[in-house]
């Protein structure tokens, strides 16, 4: 895990050059879920990471939040594991050319930060229609993992 003061400082180069991306489009790419033990015992646990993917093409910058869920039960047993990715796709301000710390910093934090609402959106419905009580993952996006 970073230490604190790197995770500060991405963040608040996030937020420092947010103004400088335009979201052109939001969609959901990939959604792979596997209902493991359909009556498990309660409470569950889930557990969620978050992994972004960066591609630039001249002015446009496309990012993937792919988030990893596990859901386990109270003994500890498997019940669904999820493979979930949400494409987000940005116009960068016209003259700005951006460095590639800049990019990173804004996908980990400014792109996780737009498309978690969505995750946790969809994680609530998918968890409630394999017949599970309806999940809902933290109001704050779990940090990305390198």
């Amino acid at each position: 895990m970073k230490a604190q003061q790197a995770v500060d400082g991405d963040r608040a180069t996030s937020n420092a050059i947010s103004n400088n991306f335009k979201l052109i489009d939001l969609r959901l790419k990939n959604v792979a879920a596997n209902l493991m033990l359909p009556s498990p015992r309660k409470p569950l646990d889930l557990a969620a990471s978050v992994l972004v993917d960066i591609s630039r093409l001249g002015e446009f910058v496309t990012y993937d939040a792919r988030y990893k869920l596990g859901v386990t039960d109270r003994d500890g047993r498997q019940v669904l594991e999820a493979d979930i990715i949400y494409s987000l796709l940005f116009r960068l301000r016209d003259g700005w050319s951006p460095a590639e710390d800049e990019l990173r910093s804004f996908g980990t934090y400014g792109a996780v930060d737009i498309a978690h609402p969505y995750m946790r959106e969809i994680v609530q419905t998918i968890t409630g229609r394999m017949g599970l009580p309806p999940l809902v993952l933290d109001i704050r996006a779990p940090e990305p993992t390198e």
